[in-house]
């Protein structure tokens, strides 16, 4: 798999050094809510190192905060192996799952406790102590972020079922919404303990960097997922410019690294302009250094996907996918699980003969 392909990404390496204490708070965590109820799926699941994602992403988090960070890939990485299945399958539990954490998000749960899934509970659970202490308005935009992620994945069944096939500029724009970094940069606020000003935080200036951002972290994750998805029958950005644009390999992924590398020249000059942006807004002196923060949270996130995605082993040539139960595959074991385990690997290729139903890929 192509991780060896390296992208200019001018920003320090970080990693928080509560990654090991955080990692095994974290397993308990997800026991304790049954979303992994046996030493082989704690294996498998230490192995992916999915939840070190946020060790990378807020390297200054404290060990508790780091700890509801971690809990948050949980649930990211969780949900999008339950949307993938095998060919003639459809991700019903994933989906059922998917709209129940809308109405959890806009406050009308229909289901409580134990008849909840693991994976709702720990949606429930982790969007709680998010919310907890943050302010109304970052409480709506969050809301609203998680939303946009949850529709966008109902959107990817809808799309499978149909039969639809996205050409590359509506495949970028559903990514944007499924790649789940409006939701990171929240937890980032909220591990922080900062709040972006309302009217900085609606600017197109921060706007503009969100997206360079959004965008940055689907190109490389297009780039190290390319192999795995080819094999498993799923869409990838890769490939989809190779038939759009009759495009080799090496062409198409050429195109999205200079993607990426101009990407990130056009945040660095974003990035020069806060103190103009802050100025212009008459934003006091603490309300500068939430946007100057939050700035530096975006370069983190940019960074961090980078370094995090090129040592992962869930895109190691060691997450052999073809094992009697995938080294990889980081699905919930409770109830409501649309496949039998080991019938293949979410995040990679699942074998001859079969395919999954995605349309898209959050984390890869």
């Amino acid at each position: 798999m192509p991780q060896d392909v390296e992208f200019s990404v001018p920003f320090p390496f970080q990693v928080n050094p509560n990654l090991a204490a955080v990692r095994e708070r974290n397993l308990q965590w997800a026991r304790t809510l049954g979303a992994i109820s046996s030493s082989e799926a704690a294996d498998r699941y230490l192995f992916s190192q999915v939840t070190d994602l946020a060790a990378y992403y807020y390297p200054d988090a404290d060990a508790d905060d780091l700890a509801l960070a971690y809990d948050l890939m949980t649930w990211f990485f969780q949900l999008d192996d339950k949307f993938t299945v095998p060919a003639g399958q459809h991700p019903t539990a994933a989906a059922a799952d998917c709209q129940e954490m809308i109405r959890h998000t806009i406050g009308s749960p229909s289901s409580h406790g134990q008849d909840d899934s693991p994976l709702v509970a720990a949606f429930a659970d982790v969007w709680a102590r998010m919310a907890s202490g943050m302010s109304p308005l970052w409480r709506a935009r969050t809301a609203e972020a998680l939303l946009e992620y949850l529709w966008g994945n109902l959107t990817e069944v809808a799309d499978a079922r149909c039969g639809t096939v996205l050409g590359p500029g509506a495949m970028m724009e559903l990514r944007r919404s499924t790649v789940g970094v409006r939701i990171s940069l929240a937890m980032g606020e909220r591990v922080g303990h900062f709040e972006v000003p309302a009217l900085a935080w609606s600017s197109s200036h921060l706007e503009q960097m969100r997206l360079i951002t959004t965008d940055h972290t689907i190109f490389v994750n297009e780039v190290v997922s390319l192999e795995k998805e080819e094999a498993a029958g799923e869409a990838n950005l890769i490939l989809t410019l190779m038939d759009h644009h009759d495009l080799t390999r090496t062409q198409a992924i050429d195109k999205l690294v200079k993607k990426a590398d101009t990407a990130v020249m056009r945040f660095l000059d974003h990035e020069r302009q806060i103190p103009q942006l802050c100025e212009r807004l008459s934003l006091s002196l603490v309300q500068s250094a939430a946007v100057r923060q939050y700035a530096a949270l975006m370069s983190a996130l940019i960074r961090g996907n980078y370094d995090w995605s090129r040592t992962a082993g869930r895109y190691s040539p060691e997450a052999k996918p073809l094992t009697p139960v995938a080294q990889g595959d980081v699905k919930a074991e409770g109830k409501g699980n649309d496949r039998p385990r080991g019938l293949g690997f979410s995040y990679g290729p699942t074998g001859p003969g079969t395919a999954s139903i995605r349309t898209g890929v959050n984390y890869g």
